[in-house]
């Protein structure tokens, strides 16, 4: 344990210093991080004496305390005007508005539970494995950092929209910005700074690959990044007014959609929404949950058996094209009983879709795990 090998105080002061070194500058760090180690003694005599071969995994208890170790912090302005019907959904054009500014605070934080270790037999090289990189905001947003014209018709839900809107846009702007690059550079800093503190020689540390964001279940894994990667492969093959890619995906739309029985429980984050008739009462939506989609021949039911699969179960579903008067359908089969299709309005786009989906279940076969029961929705 850090704590035993040099006690709970002296890597309480080296926290502070690799901290520093990345708030202050390499050349104001580096003079107080030899101080500490001078006066702390976790210099290399000290931690031979304590330290043996047995310790090839530490535990981080003295700086896991601190649970979560925000590790880059941005300040991202948004202003942004909308539009509402008299029922408070947010259109493309109504006669409603809100015209907001406002100040968003994003995190990039560490989870100090995802974070391994493992130490070279001769105890000089130390390699740190960061598990999780967690992006999302530290603050709420209040009256100080959103404001709105208030004199404006606005309807009553119309602020919550708002800054629930904001949140979401803000760490969108955050990521875009590269606030994953600058995180993962300011956490092998502050590792680098830590450890050599201590007295380690060589620090070596790995970043994932991805990173999630903590108010949308958005799990930016690598699984998500080849799906909105092939999403931007099938761009050039719909209109671009339907087919709709995250960050791209209108709200105005998204709300329609929710407004009926097979997307009613599509999550806030979506990857792509392809509006099949360009209204956004039908179409394709994909989900950190897996995939829905909607044909819209009747209202008050169901138009198939089945609108939703898990991506588990999409990975192993059967997926065709239908024949003769049915060639605009892609059929999306969990068993041979199950009658559930995709109504793609033309044969063309129908084409299309095959080809995207069954590139998507191969991404998804690939990278999920299978074996997930069958069930009837989310």
């Amino acid at each position: 344990m850090i704590a035993e090998i040099i006690g709970a105080k002296a890597a309480s002061k080296a926290i502070e210093v690799a901290l520093s070194v990345i708030k202050y500058g390499i050349l104001v760090g580096l003079p107080i991080l030899v101080i500490v180690i001078l006066c702390f003694g976790v210099a290399e005599n000290r931690r031979k004496t304590t330290f043996t071969v047995s310790h090839m995994s530490i535990d981080l208890k003295a700086i896991k305390e601190i649970n979560e170790l925000a590790i880059t912090r941005f300040l991202v302005p948004e202003r942004r005007k909308i539009n509402f019907d008299k029922k408070g959904t947010p259109v493309d054009d109504g006669s409603y508005f809100l015209d907001y500014i406002v100040l968003v605070q994003v995190d990039a934080v560490i989870p100090m539970e995802a974070v391994s270790l493992d130490v070279s037999p001769d105890n000089r090289t130390i390699n740190v494995s960061v598990g999780r990189l967690v992006i999302g905001r530290a603050n709420s947003i209040d009256n100080q950092s959103f404001m709105w014209n208030e004199r404006s018709p606005t309807p009553n839900n119309a602020v919550q929209i708002a800054v629930a809107q904001a949140k979401r846009e803000a760490v969108k702007t955050a990521i875009r910005r590269g606030i994953q690059d600058e995180s993962n550079k300011n956490a092998k800093l502050f590792f680098e700074c830590f450890f050599k503190a201590l007295g380690f020689e060589d620090v070596q540390v790995s970043m994932p690959a991805g990173y999630e964001v903590d108010d949308s279940s958005k799990s930016m894994s690598p699984f998500i990044n080849e799906v909105l990667k092939l999403e931007a492969q099938y761009a050039d093959k719909f209109d671009a007014g339907r087919w709709h890619v995250d960050p791209e995906v209108p709200e105005g739309k998204l709300n329609t959609a929710r407004g009926y029985d097979e997307f009613k429980k599509v999550a806030q984050y979506v990857m792509l929404f392809f509006d099949t008739h360009g209204g956004g009462k039908t179409g394709l939506i994909l989900t950190e949950d897996g995939v829905y989609w909607r044909n819209g021949y009747w209202r008050s039911s169901k138009d198939t058996k089945n609108s939703y699969l898990p991506w588990e179960q999409f990975a192993l579903c059967e997926l065709r094209k239908g024949e003769d008067k049915l060639a605009e359908r892609v059929y999306i089969k969990r068993h041979p009983e199950d009658s559930s299709f995709f109504d793609c309005n033309d044969v063309n786009t129908a084409d299309n879709i095959l080809g995207f989906l069954k590139d998507l279940q191969a991404i998804s076969a690939k990278q999920l795990p299978q074996q997930a029961p069958i069930t009837d929705g989310p």
